[in-house]
């Protein structure tokens, strides 16, 4: 999309992208035989956890001002990673979750939380983009140690 820009006194005319709001698509969520040790998780969530429910991984604001959201983490606290890359995997077991996201995967942030959610303000985004959150559950429910949410794609 493009909106019209203003009219400076130079009369140029300035075009720039919309600021629209982020859309996404959920991905790799935990249902069924994919559930690591019968550990399925809700619909828009990773493999359940410790809480009872699955990591849900959201974004939110524009494509220039995206913040990724992770919810339904382990208490009292935890920390986790942000991941970004560009190819869906598997998916593959990993810990007490799936991993779906690959293609030269970038750590993009760490955070630690006491609140059972984790937000992470990344800045632009753009379509394609597919991100995943890494996190450490020690109660788990397969006694791995650490879990992952679904994975998105931005739209």
């Amino acid at each position: 999309d493009e909106c019209s820009g203003i009219m400076y006194v130079a009369k140029l005319k300035i075009t720039f992208p919309c600021d629209n709001p982020i859309t996404y698509e959920t991905f790799c969520e935990c249902v069924g035989d994919w559930a690591v040790c019968m550990n399925p998780g809700g619909p828009g969530e990773g493999c359940e956890n410790s809480t009872g429910a699955g990591g849900a991984l959201t974004a939110s604001g524009t494509y220039t001002n995206t913040t990724l959201n992770a919810d339904n983490l382990p208490l009292p606290g935890t920390i986790g990673l942000f991941f970004v890359g560009n190819t869906p995997i598997g998916p593959f077991h990993l810990g007490d979750g799936l991993r779906c996201v690959g293609g030269d995967p970038v750590r993009i942030g760490i955070v630690s939380t006491n609140t059972g959610h984790a937000h992470l303000p990344i800045g632009p985004s753009q379509p394609g983009e597919l991100y995943q959150f890494w996190y450490r559950d020690n109660w788990g429910p397969c006694n791995a140690g650490f879990n992952l949410t679904n994975g998105i794609e931005i739209q």
